[in-house]
């Protein structure tokens, strides 16, 4: 049988809304994203601060919100330069991660390399005295990284990083929690997502999405894992051409295997 072809609306784990702000229609605002966010812009409108560290397990979304946070002032109207520097390569040492940051920096700017250390320095020299500038890092482990960060950055900057480790920082430093999915929250990814897809994509059934917060909601279900939950879900209604993803598409061996393991 042939199906209509169709993009599946959970394919995008990573939303670099940065470069694309088209992706902000799949952005869901769920309970502990929403309360980082709007932390985010009322420490800004406060006291803009020079670093801040979205903190929270795996998958839970730290980096979207980092994103988000960064798209926001760039869409303020004001002056901003946004250097991504998120995906550099986790090196083995403080020193070396701090040193491949400045680096990227300094290749960005067109500045000198010779103290890796002092580049942030040289950057805030060229930097036009209107200008903001938006830093997102790799992920930090250690607090001496963040410490490191703290410090050298300029009043003109703005440095997003995050950890999984980390719960506490300086008290200079912006903390943007994030957690597991709240209740509603399920409902409220599904909706944001479906609702920026095509129209010839399937609706989740009302019973699949109270099954999913009844099963999983107590136990702490991140949005990458109900990420990935729907995406295999809408796989298999792609497949056998059903024209809604109902409990039996939630209930597939795959799904059953991917969602018992501990």
């Amino acid at each position: 049988m042939t199906h209509a072809r169709w993009t599946n609306p959970f394919t995008a784990a990573a939303l670099p809304l940065v470069e694309r702000p088209e992706l902000l229609a799949v952005v869901a605002e769920i309970d502990h994203f929403a309360a980082g966010f709007t932390r985010f812009t009322g420490a800004f409108t406060h006291s803009p601060p020079r670093l801040v560290l979205v903190t929270g397990p795996s998958g839970c979304g730290k980096s979207t919100l980092a994103q988000r946070c960064a798209r926001w002032l760039l869409d303020t109207g004001d002056p901003v330069v946004c250097v991504d520097l998120s995906r550099e390569p986790l090196a083995l040492t403080v020193r070396e991660r701090i040193d491949s940051v400045c680096r990227g920096l300094a290749a960005h700017f067109e500045v000198p390399c010779d103290d890796p250390r002092g580049v942030f320095d040289e950057v805030d020299a060229v930097l036009p005295t209107d200008t903001l500038l938006v830093v997102l890092l790799p992920p930090v482990e250690l607090p001496a990284e963040l410490r490191w960060y703290a410090g050298a950055a300029g009043d003109r900057m703005i440095l997003f990083t995050e950890s999984s480790h980390l719960r506490e920082a300086p008290d200079d430093v912006v903390v943007l929690p994030l957690g597991p999915l709240a209740p509603g929250d399920i409902a409220r990814f599904a909706t944001t997502r479906l609702t920026a897809a095509a129209p010839s994509i399937p609706p989740l059934s009302p019973a699949a999405i109270d099954w999913i917060e009844q099963r999983w909601s107590p136990t702490g279900l991140s949005a990458e894992a109900l990420r990935r939950l729907l995406h295999e879900a809408y796989e298999d209604a792609h497949h056998r051409g059903t024209p809604e993803v109902d409990l039996d598409a939630i209930m597939t061996s795959r799904l059953r295997r991917l969602l018992d393991q501990p």
